[in-house]
């Protein structure tokens, strides 16, 4: 039992994190055409929700790479 409900965690961990890498290429996105951005506290949400995503997603897309409360937190 504690089986297929850690499964189910690294499941929705595996989604989250998706979703991150997918909200930074966005944000990145927005930034480059100058348009409404998606606000930093969000993209903090998304970095405790799905870390692994967003900061794949920082690398990828090189952004908010020089921000100290990115890259550490």
């Amino acid at each position: 039992m504690a089986s297929y409900y850690s499964e189910i965690l690294l499941f929705w961990y595996g989604v989250c994190c998706i979703i991150g890498l997918i909200v930074m290429g966005i944000d990145k996105y927005l930034a480059i055409h100058n348009k409404w951005r998606i606000s930093e506290k969000m993209l903090l949400v998304f970095g405790f929700i799905g870390g692994v995503g967003v900061w794949m997603g920082m690398y990828l897309f090189h952004h908010k790479t020089l921000k100290p409360k990115f890259y550490i937190g």
